[in-house]
């Protein structure tokens, strides 16, 4: 993990309104918000996992954190890159899509039944 990321996880320890981290993180690191909260979201998930964060580039680990992302499948995707699988943001964004098709599809049958 960084300097930058252990930096930016005290800092967010230490201030709970939004508002006002960004404007630390702008104002202290000279970063824009969006980068300090996805650095913030792979620091937690993955500073202490170097066989995750070596591994994937910086667009496909905020793609692996995000928090949208169901734990089954971030756990699914996570042993295929321990076992040595190249996976990047768009197989991570195909998970996830795949089961908000899933989703999206029992919300349709819902419909159907109550019009029915």
């Amino acid at each position: 993990m960084s300097l930058l990321d252990s930096s930016l996880l005290k800092l967010r320890s230490a201030i709970k309104s939004h508002r006002e981290y960004g404007r630390q993180v702008r104002q202290q690191f000279d970063v824009e918000t969006k980068l300090a909260v996805d650095a913030l979201k792979v620091a937690r998930l993955y500073g202490a996992r170097p066989e995750i964060y070596t591994r994937l580039s910086w667009n496909a680990l905020v793609t692996l954190a995000s928090p949208t992302l169901p734990a089954a499948a971030r756990e699914t995707l996570e042993r295929r890159i321990c076992a040595g699988e190249r996976i990047g943001a768009p197989e991570i964004r195909r998970a996830h899509g795949a089961l908000k098709a899933g989703k999206r599809g029992r919300q349709d049958q819902r419909a159907q039944r109550k019009a029915a």
